[in-house]
């Protein structure tokens, strides 16, 4: 993809490239976020973007601002991990902060109604290995804040219908966290 194609997907998205240094001189100190880890497994090396200081901001239809920074890409497993966050006030994180376990929940059993979670048995449903260090299989939305799960769906079904991004490959993703 040509940077010209690029930025017209990001157009398209509602979607703005910033550096690293640009997102920390719009949010408030002290940093107060909320932020999940989103893995899928994909053929495609998504190392150069990695690379790249690089992360999209969005903005929701609650007009709240969530930035997706590429993380990293580990080319042995092919798996890519991105980290979605959203500015959040000290005074809900703090609710929150208890929680020290990592909770991986697949992202159909995130968005659909239906969904008890994400289990051993049902993990299989997505191509996307699960993460076997440092989290458990389980229903991230027991710890997460409506609001943001709403905002990471949005998100997520968003940039998954892009030709260009995605092209679907996010419906096998499995969502981590939460992370502060």
């Amino acid at each position: 993809m040509t940077p010209d194609e690029f930025q017209k997907e990001l157009d398209e998205l509602k979607m703005t490239y910033l550096t690293m240094d640009e997102v920390k001189k719009e949010l408030k100190k002290p940093y107060s976020a909320i932020g999940v880890e989103i893995d899928i497994d994909t053929e495609v090396d998504y190392s150069k973007i990695v690379e790249v200081d690089m992360t999209l901001k969005l903005q929701t239809c609650r007009k709240d601002i969530l930035y997706l920074v590429f993380d990293r890409y580990n080319a042995e497993t092919k798996t890519l991990t991105m980290i979605l966050g959203q500015p959040i006030d000290p005074k809900y994180l703090n609710f929150l902060k208890d929680v020290s376990e990592k909770i991986g929940t697949t992202f159909p059993d995130l968005c659909w109604y239906y969904s008890e979670g994400t289990t051993s048995t049902n993990q299989i449903e997505v191509e996307t290995k699960f993460r076997e260090k440092n989290s458990h299989a389980g229903d991230i939305s027991w710890v997460l804040p409506t609001r943001f799960i709403d905002n990471i769906i949005e998100t997520i079904n968003l940039i998954n219908q892009s030709p260009k991004f995605f092209n679907g490959l996010l419906r096998d993703a499995i969502i981590y966290g939460p992370y502060f």
